[in-house]
């Protein structure tokens, strides 16, 4: 597998990328977010963030009526589907973004256990971990998936726009 096919990212800081405020805004409106599931002290979207996000069930730690965002690492995003599942199958929602690689079975997992799907009309302009500014240069779309508790498998189709 070649991940982000041929980033110019430093490898180190490829899993890094921060979500721009405006696309957190926007589903964070429609789904209360109580916990960021990937972050780090530089690019939380919650006051509740973890650092180490595949370490135990986030409806362990997610408030009722509550939802967790999550932009998780892209070179490594397999481990983290599970995680969506679960943590809807415990009765927590779970909203994600990834990039859209339709080929890789780790998306098909998702894409099968989702309520929904939102496909992005463009790419978004991730932020850059060291200058935190907009890099407009992503090489892919993006999908969000989203884990309704009690609505799993569901597949509602719908796009966003990757531009404010």
């Amino acid at each position: 597998m070649k991940p982000f096919y041929a980033s110019k990212t430093p490898k180190e800081l490829r899993d890094c990328w921060g979500t721009p405020q405006w696309l957190y805004d926007r589903f964070n409106a429609e789904f209360p977010f109580a916990i960021d599931a990937a972050a780090d002290e530089y690019n939380a979207k919650c006051a509740l963030y973890l650092t180490d996000g595949l370490a135990f069930n986030w409806a362990d730690v997610c408030p009722p009526g509550m939802w967790v965002w999550n932009n998780p690492p892209f070179s490594d995003v397999a481990p983290w589907v599970k995680q969506w599942i679960r943590c809807a199958e415990s009765g927590r929602g779970v909203v994600s973004i990834v990039n859209s690689q339709t080929g890789a079975g780790w998306y098909h997992e998702a894409m099968e256990a989702a309520s929904g799907l939102r496909l992005s009309k463009g790419r978004v302009a991730f932020i850059h971990p060291v200058t935190v500014r907009p890099i407009d240069d992503n090489n892919l779309g993006q999908t969000v998936f989203v884990f309704e508790p009690g609505k799993l498998g569901e597949q509602k189709l719908a796009s966003f726009s990757a531009r404010r």
